[in-house]
């Protein structure tokens, strides 16, 4: 949540304006929404129950205000722990159905990095390599172009790494890594469309583990949406294949077609 909150403060002021980009917390709990961005990715709530927000007030706080703002594609994610039955039988009261892809969290210790194969070039994006970094994020998501300056900017925060792969000197592949003391987040990785399968993430998830462990990370953390059948698992398998194990799910409940 606080990696979040981070992506959500750095993106340029004009451009947040423009986005409409705002966060709050509920105690510890995370309330992120963007009035141009209807999308569960930019607006969601979590952290519901923990410090603060033990009686998950957040939840009919966080509904309401994303129906007041007319946002229909927002997610709350309802994590597991012993008010998980409670806090969905709340959201179901509320009129919400379980989204179609829950989140699974994974942790991996400090084992040894792996060393996957990869002919792609893996570089950590200083000022120089900011531009491709954003530019090759947003062509992966399959995000509007205008938006590349913000995930571009994620590279100069200080507790951030950011990574380009290069395919020669063309930016195809991106991931970047949130340190907090001797933990970490990955998040933000991207390959754009036709660089996949050249085995850039699992590059870019390897250098990330590598310098985390340089920098004394113990403990590293990462998300994906949940396997579903007929569906492709690259991100889901990558993750595994680099010595991460699942440590839970997360619902996602939303509004009804």
């Amino acid at each position: 949540m606080d990696a979040w909150e981070e992506i959500y403060s750095a993106c340029p002021s004009g451009l947040a304006q423009q986005l409409g980009l705002s966060t709050r917390r509920h105690g510890q709990a995370l309330f992120m929404t963007s009035k141009a961005l209807d999308n569960g990715q930019f607006c969601n709530l979590q952290g519901i129950g923990l410090e603060g927000d033990e009686d998950g007030a957040s939840i009919e706080a966080g509904v309401a205000a994303f129906r007041a703002a007319g946002t229909k594609n927002f997610l709350i994610q309802i994590p597991p722990g012993p008010k998980a039955e409670a806090f969905t039988e709340r959201v179901k009261k509320l009129g919400l159905v379980p989204f179609r892809r829950a989140w699974t969290k994974f942790e991996r210790g400090d084992a040894p990095a792996p060393r996957p194969a990869t002919a792609l070039t893996i570089v950590r994006a200083g000022p120089v390599q900011a531009a491709d970094f954003g530019a090759t994020a947003v062509g992966g998501f399959g995000m509007p172009p205008f938006l590349a300056p913000w995930l571009g900017a994620l590279a100069s925060l200080p507790n951030w790494r950011c990574y380009v792969s290069y395919d020669g000197s063309k930016p195809v592949g991106v991931g970047a890594m949130r340190i907090d003391g001797d933990a970490a987040w990955l998040g933000v990785g991207a390959t754009l469309p036709e660089a996949r399968g050249k085995g850039g993430q699992s590059g870019i998830l390897a250098r990330r583990i590598a310098d985390g462990l340089a920098e004394g990370v113990k403990l590293f953390v990462t998300e994906t949406g949940t396997a579903v059948p007929g569906e492709p698992q690259t991100s889901f398998q990558n993750i595994l294949k680099s010595g991460f194990e699942i440590a839970y799910d997360r619902p996602n409940w939303t509004e009804p077609d």
